[in-house]
């Protein structure tokens, strides 16, 4: 009493920090992934839900997924994305930026626009000081179609569906998902336009 111990209370404490430990070490980043992040926000929320799940699968989970989601270091980051961007920059891109994009739901404030209902981490997201190496980049793709390759694409294409939908992407530039996605609530018959809203829209523009 008079050294201001309490026994009982430090039992309590190293009880409930063994707990927190083991709790820490059964959350795995694959846990983070296909429990939590991959069912309540990308599914959900991500027109892209499926290079999520794909690069998490192939590219980051054989490496990094039984490592607890709170122990994964920068460290761990660079060892996962380096030796990718000498093989593929833009494979290394898309990985980094699936990483870190769960990492930033899973730590962000319940304040902020999209959290994962409260914070499941409390730790800083260990992809934030990385910075791929743009040397690996490869040069923009200036390709594009010349008159007569355009007059010979079209006069090879059908009426079946997925022509037609190369047909109006030719006609006004559109996205094929756009295009594909397209519904009959969309069109505007009598003023032959065509709306898209802004869910349908990368730039979340209508």
């Amino acid at each position: 009493v008079k050294a201001g111990i309490d026994p009982v209370a430090e039992a309590r404490e190293r009880a409930e920090s063994k707990a927190v430990r083991e709790t820490n070490q059964s959350f795995t980043l694959s846990v983070l992934f296909h429990e939590h992040y991959f069912p309540r926000y990308a599914k959900p929320k991500k027109r892209t839900w499926q290079n999520d799940l794909t690069y998490f699968t192939t590219k980051i989970e054989p490496v990094l997924g039984s490592k607890a989601a709170t122990e994964v270091t920068p460290d761990d980051v660079e060892r996962l994305i380096r030796p990718m961007e000498v093989v593929g920059y833009n494979t290394a891109r898309l990985t980094l930026a699936v990483l870190r994009k769960m990492y930033n739901w899973a730590v962000l404030p319940p304040s902020a626009k999209t959290p994962g209902d409260g914070c499941l981490l409390t730790i800083a997201n260990p992809c934030r000081l990385y910075k791929l190496d743009k040397s690996n980049a490869p040069e923009p793709i200036t390709r594009f179609l010349t008159d007569r390759e355009i007059r010979d694409l079209w006069s090879q294409l059908t009426e079946s569906s997925s022509d037609k939908i190369i047909r109006l992407q030719l006609l006004i530039g559109c996205r094929v998902s756009e295009a594909a996605g397209m519904r009959e609530s969309e069109l505007d018959r009598e003023a032959r336009e065509w709306n898209l809203p802004t869910s349908r829209t990368k730039t979340k523009r209508p």
